[in-house]
């Protein structure tokens, strides 16, 4: 007989061993939702193989993880062809996912401001000169006069967004200096932005994006930026309002430009790249640029965190620390090479700590996007990571101080940014008392905000006051809608088990389940918290 055929006849005739062989994973799913598929250990998913995933294809295939979108209403067919990693044997499997959709919702259908699923609640005015979750419009009134678009993606919980809106957006001269560009506010909780959001690509808030009429996008800035840099900004991005990205990739291909336009086309498509989260692109661009080391490091190191390389992350970071420890942003490279490994990052910590002092004495904080609040918050968690509790109270407590003082540049009675910030290190530096009175003070003078009750809520439940947190996050759920309700039910859950109502918490899993709605774009952060919201139980169980 034919040796090779026999040895496949062997192959085959192998014993399949019983049971699944992929991790278990939810059978009822909410429509859109992903779902994560993996193999049991020593086994690996076929990929030359047929797979199915409902109507759709597989995103981002690996031998070891598929990711699986479900849009279909019912019933639909996961298929999966799995090996052991010796491949002495492969096996199909086939699994039937029920994917459910909540009533009134209508997935297909043209969102309008009064057809949004998730209607925003407890919403406050927009600052002067900006339309408020009204997109059609806005493109509508750029159109017409042939103005650009100002779009700030926000989240109402969010203390850098509402920074933006206390000390940026509604200052005299920044209305009077923007009055020709169509101004526009996006509540990134509710689906009315999903559109947008998938469009541009948006990842983290607040995100402020400048495009042309028809969309184009110019530039755009993660964070929050003080007024003299988001002013300068603007500027820049008006001086090129004839050449959004898409035109500056298409100029750079032109022969008659020249090298030093080249050049400077390439930084800006490049920052454009990684400011949008396409960190391999990114690197592809710096790699055309003299000098770029450190920004081909961040991107590298931004990848290997996505992928969780820790081994890449320390090798990324290590090389950050030694070679840039004076850079703004040394503090923000420490505390992650300290979360993966804190050895490795106590060489660094000296210089990392005098570059931090540097810059908070200095007076370019600002310019570089960053409040000295920040500066201090880098240190506290360092000391923390050390050990040193001390110290890292008293940097806290110089955190809380700094932002103390950025709360009193707010026209408001009660500002809200700067005392979310406040609130939290305050808490962490030991003053627990002070802290969860103006989490209180927050969240009573913004009664009908999800932010403040959820925040309140959540400080009362580090501090294990139970029930407590129970009754303030009851408030929250009932203000919360799209991301910040699946944040607030999950919260509000955990709370539940600590109560020992493991019964109610179940119920409050399964409800919300039942309610929620995925975007079909896998950029948008609902994932994110939907996984937490099925992991509390989870974790409970372990």
């Amino acid at each position: 007989m034919n040796w090779m055929l026999l040895l496949s006849m062997m192959v085959f005739a192998s014993p399949t061993p019983e049971g699944e062989l992929v991790n278990d994973f939810p059978k009822q799913v909410v429509i859109n939702e992903i779902i994560k598929l993996t193999p049991i250990n020593g086994h690996h998913f076929n990929l030359k193989a047929p797979q199915k995933c409902g109507g759709k294809p597989f995103g981002n295939p690996k031998p070891t993880e598929l990711n699986c979108q479900l849009d279909t209403k019912g019933k639909n067919e996961i298929v999966l062809s799995i090996c052991d990693d010796p491949e002495s044997f492969c096996k199909t499997e086939s699994y039937s996912v029920t994917v459910r959709v909540p009533r009134g919702y209508k997935p297909n259908k043209k969102k309008g401001p009064r057809d949004v699923f998730f209607i925003p609640k407890g919403e406050r005015p927009a600052p002067k000169g900006f339309l408020l979750n009204r997109p059609e419009r806005a493109l509508k009134s750029a159109k017409y006069g042939k103005k650009l678009l100002f779009i700030d993606f926000f989240g109402h919980w969010c203390p850098p967004c509402n920074l933006l809106d206390e000390n940026v957006f509604s200052q005299k001269d920044f209305t009077k200096n923007t009055k020709n560009l169509v101004k526009i506010k996006l509540d990134v909780d509710s689906d009315i932005s999903w559109q947008w959001k998938d469009h541009f690509k948006v990842g983290g808030y607040p995100t402020v994006v400048i495009a042309d009429h028809e969309l184009n996008e110019i530039g755009r800035v993660v964070g929050y930026r003080p007024k003299a840099s988001m002013m300068k900004w603007i500027s820049e991005m008006q001086k090129l309002k004839d050449l959004p990205i898409a035109a500056a990739i298409k100029k750079r291909e032109n022969p008659l430009t020249t090298e030093s336009e080249k050049e400077g086309l390439t930084k800006r498509i490049a920052n454009w790249y990684f400011e949008r989260e396409d960190y391999s692109s990114a690197i592809e661009e710096w790699e055309k640029v003299k000098g770029s080391e450190k920004n081909i490091l961040q991107a590298r190191l931004k990848i290997a965190q996505k992928s969780k390389d820790e081994i890449e992350q320390i090798r990324v970071l290590t090389m950050l620390l030694s070679k840039y420890s004076s850079n703004i942003e040394a503090g923000g490279w420490a505390l992650s090479l300290s979360s993966v490994d804190h050895e490795k990052v106590k060489p660094h910590l000296e210089n990392v700590y005098k570059s931090l002092e540097s810059w908070r004495d200095g007076n370019k904080v600002d310019e570089e996007g960053y409040t000295k609040g920040d500066l201090f918050y880098y240190e506290a968690k360092l000391k923390e990571k050390e050990g040193d509790s001390s110290l890292a109270k008293k940097a806290y407590l110089k955190c809380a101080s700094e932002y103390e003082a950025l709360a009193k540049q707010s026209e408001l009675d009660v500002p809200r940014g700067a005392n979310q910030e406040r609130a939290y290190c305050l808490l962490k530096g030991g003053k627990t008392k002070e802290a969860l009175a103006l989490y209180k003070k927050l969240s009573n003078a913004y009664r009908g905000e999800f932010a403040f009750s959820y925040y309140y809520a959540r400080a009362l439940f580090d501090t294990e006051d139970y029930k407590k947190a129970y009754q303030t996050v009851k408030r929250a759920v009932m203000n919360s809608y799209g991301d910040n309700w699946l944040r607030a039910v999950t919260l509000k859950a955990k709370i539940e088990l600590k109560l020992g109502k493991k019964e109610t918490a179940e119920r409050t899993v399964r409800n919300a389940l039942r309610n929620v709605v995925m975007p079909s774009s896998t950029q948008i952060r609902s994932h994110r918290y939907l996984t937490a919201l099925r992991g509390v139980l989870k974790e409970d169980s372990k």
